[in-house]
């Protein structure tokens, strides 16, 4: 048995692979399919665009509302006061002041006092007898010096209140230069200690 052999050449032009251009119907299509696809990209281009700028505007409406509402505020809380009412505040303004000048008083912040007057008006109450009573008290100079007047059903009760009072810690070793002890109606008697060194007037 014979083996058979045969040659072929693959470099004829006829075995070549051929290369085929697009027809023009082809290249119309595959435009119309660019155009289309472009078409559609700069569609949802614009949709998009035109909802940032919806949402654009509705922020702006937004602003614009929170403004008005911001300077109706503004203008409520800037409205004219009423009269009486400032008059009130104005009164209670000056009542605190007077207030805070007594307070500041009594426990000695003015005048250079180190000491304020609530020891000694306690010291006074402490020592106030039954059948007397003080009716008005002065105290200036750090209570150095002082004017008490008052009423008594019995003369007796005065002196034994200042001794008494002379034993208190803020009235120790304090001087009286004056006493006045003057008749009243219905048997009482008005009396007016002051010292040292006369009135404080």
């Amino acid at each position: 048995m014979s083996a058979m052999s045969q040659q072929v050449n693959l470099l004829i032009d006829d075995l070549r692979p051929k290369r085929e251009l697009l027809t023009g119907t082809q290249a119309l299509l595959g435009a119309a399919v660019f155009a289309s696809l472009l078409a559609a990209y700069s569609i949802y281009g614009l949709v998009a665009a035109s909802r940032v700028d919806d949402q654009r505007q509705g922020l702006a409406q937004q602003l614009a509302t929170l403004a008005a509402a911001n300077a109706k505020a503004r203008a409520s809380i800037n409205l004219v006061e009423d009269p009486k009412l400032a008059s009130r505040v104005a009164d209670l303004r000056a009542e605190l002041g007077s207030r805070t000048v007594l307070v500041a008083a009594l426990s000695g912040t003015t005048n250079g006092r180190s000491a304020g007057f609530a020891r000694h008006f306690d010291e006074l109450a402490a020592h106030v007898q039954s059948g007397l009573w003080l009716t008005d008290i002065e105290l200036s100079g750090g209570g150095g010096h002082m004017r008490l007047a008052g009423m008594t059903l019995d003369p007796v009760l005065v002196p034994r209140f200042l001794k008494e009072l002379g034993r208190g810690e803020q009235f120790v070793g304090h001087r009286f230069d004056t006493f006045e002890l003057v008749a009243g109606d219905g048997g009482a008697l008005h009396f007016t200690i002051t010292g040292p060194d006369g009135d404080s007037k």
